[in-house]
Parts: C-alpha cells; structure tokens; sequence
C-alpha cells in the first residue's frame, strides 16, 4: 500500500508523532498533498510498518496547530502553555528546529487507522538545518 494525491478525500486526520512523545495532529482540510513509497507491512524489527520516502503538504494554517505537549495535564493539573507562550507549541517552530518525525498515523472516514514509522536521523537535521525530511 502507498498513498497519493487520490485518497485525501478518504482521510480525516494525520497526526505526526515526534521522537519525544510530542504529537501534531493535522485535520484533513489542512493537507493539501500526501504521497508515500511503498508501506511495508511489519517490515520492522518490532513488526513495524515502515516507509521510506514521503511527502506531506500541509497549509499555512496547520502550521500553528499546538503540540500535545501545549495540553495536556501534568499531574498538579498544569500544562504546558503554564510555563511557556503559546508560539513554543507551534508545529512551525518544532519543525524548524528538529528532524524528529518518528511516526505517522493516518485516520481514515471510515474509522480504519494506518501507522507507520518513518526513517529519523538527528544527524541530518544539522547537517541540513533542520526540518523534518518527511514534511
């Protein structure tokens, strides 16, 4: 299975789930491309799904979706946006900064969910100057 330009209308979410734990979700009105190489299934050596090459173009808009990070409680009922501005939490600025995506969760209409991991090389991230290399 690959996905391509056709199945947008198929999806209603993707979250990208970074090396921390951090996760972006990005509603399908805000992806205006999705192309991946082939996924393969249980390839991985937990039996991951796996893909080695992507593309994800997303709006300017989804650019400021807040991280998860911004949200959620910590246990004295505090989150993130507690202890910093709202900007720290910007997908914009965490991409900026990190080539971190580790993963991606694609959430279909239909209520079927996919999830595959993409490659991660902090080393790439400086040498190119950040970004992420699925994006």
């Amino acid at each position: 299975m690959r996905f391509d330009k056709s199945m947008l209308d198929q999806i209603r979410s993707v979250s990208l789930a970074l090396e921390n734990c951090e996760d972006f979700e990005i509603a399908a009105d805000d992806i205006l491309d999705f192309r991946t190489s082939e996924i393969r299934m249980g390839a991985g050596y937990n039996g991951e799904n796996e893909v080695d090459d992507g593309c994800l173009v997303i709006s300017k808009r989804a650019f400021k979706n807040l991280s998860s990070a911004a949200t959620e409680e910590y246990a004295d009922g505090t989150t993130g946006l507690d202890y910093d501005p709202e900007e720290v939490f910007y997908l914009y600025n965490r991409l900026i900064d990190y080539c971190d995506i580790c993963q991606v969760y694609v959430k279909f209409k239909d209520g079927k969910d996919i999830l595959f991991f993409v490659p991660y090389d902090p080393l790439e991230s400086r040498k190119l100057g950040g970004g992420g290399r699925f994006i």
